[in-house]
This record gives structure tokens, C-alpha cells and sequence, in this order.
């Protein structure tokens, strides 16, 4: 029977659904292949909504941004250094979003001045009013024994009040079969206010 289950699990794939918090305003629909203008400069701290309850200003848009969705404190000097999942902690206040053609350009702001800057390739065309990183990013994630090889992902669009709208992806591949069969998929929305 457990067999069977697996098997079942292995075709369908188990997908969280990344739910919008009622509170949020909606999606900025565009048409099919367009991309949103996500231009503009947002707050580092933002809010994730889970089912439907937001967890208030806990996440970094700076930590995301960082390669490390699971981790409470993340070093990536490939990307924008040390930062924290505890926007209080993490000493980025704000950053600059720029779209330009097929690259997405972070311009992080600290206290006193500017910070570091993270440059993205983007996918050709925008999918679901959402702009993607051409690539997601390898990830071991700690398993029970040995750690589990995962895919991260990022996806950018705006909510009608002007938000930045970003959506996480964690993609959990079959064992052995690589990144094209996903057994599991978590997805979380993340919403970051324009910056005063």
C-alpha cells in the first residue's frame, strides 16, 4: 500500500497553493506575456501571508533576495552579503526594484546610505503578471539524516496599492530523477509596501 501511495505521489506531485491574504489588494493583471511594472522602492520588511493569516512585518525582502528562504541568518557574498530574516535585524531598510529588459536590478539601501546591489536575468516573458529570474537556485535543505537537494525560486509582481507582490518557490525533485519531477512544491506571497 505504501508503494502505491508513492507511486501516486510521484505522478501528481503535492503543491501548496500560494494564497493571498484577504486584507491584500489584488493582483496587477496584465496582458498574457507582458510583464508588470514592479519599478519603484519598497520597505525591507513586509508581511507573508500562509492560508489565510499574515504573519505581520517578519520577512526581508533583502533575506529572500539572499538565496536562503529557511534560515534565520544567511552569508552569501555572491549576492548581498550577511542579512536576517528579522527585518529589524537585517540592516537593509529599504530597496530599489529596476526592470530593465531581461535584468532585475536590487539597489539595497542601508542606514547612511546605499548598500549592496543584486542583478537577476530575467525569463524572456512574464508568465501569470509575474517577473522571473531566468534560473532558480540549487539548495541543499537539511533532511532527516542526509540533507535534501531542493530548487528555490523567486517570482516579482505588484498589488493594486502599489506593493511589491513576491512569491517564493521551494521545489523538492524526486531522488535521483533531477529538478524535471517535482514531488513537492511549497509556495509562499510575500508583500512589501512602498517606501516613505
Amino acid at each position: 500500500m505504501l508503494r502505491v501511495i508513492a507511486f501516486c505521489l510521484l505522478l501528481a506531485g503535492c503543491v501548496t497553493r500560494p494564497e493571498m491574504h484577504d486584507s491584500w489588494a489584488d493582483q496587477v493583471q496584465v496582458g498574457e506575456g507582458q510583464c508588470p511594472d514592479i519599478d519603484g522602492v519598497y520597505r525591507n520588511a513586509g508581511d507573508r501571508s500562509i492560508l489565510h493569516f499574515t504573519l505581520g512585518a517578519t520577512a526581508s525582502l533583502a533575506h529572500l533576495l539572499n538565496g536562503e528562504f529557511e534560515s534565520f541568518e544567511h552569508r552569501n557574498e555572491a549576492r548581498l552579503g550577511t542579512t536576517w530574516s528579522n527585518p529589524e535585524r537585517d540592516p537593509v531598510r529599504a530597496i530599489r526594484v529596476i526592470h530593465l529588459g531581461d535584468t532585475l536590478r536590487f539597489e539595497t539601501m542601508v542606514e547612511g546610505g546605499r548598500g549592496r546591489t543584486l542583478e537577476l536575468r530575467t525569463s524572456e516573458t512574464c508568465q501569470n503578471s509575474l517577473v522571473t529570474p531566468a534560473e532558480e537556485w540549487p539548495h541543499e535543505y537539511p533532511g532527516v539524516g542526509e540533507p535534501v537537494d531542493a530548487a528555490y525560486g523567486l517570482a516579482f509582481g505588484r498589488l493594486a496599492d502599489g506593493s511589491l507582490l513576491v512569491r517564493t518557490s521551494t521545489k523538492f525533485p524526486t531522488p535521483g530523477l533531477g529538478y524535471r519531477l517535482v514531488l513537492f512544491a511549497e509556495y509562499f506571497n510575500y508583500r512589501f509596501a512602498l517606501a516613505d
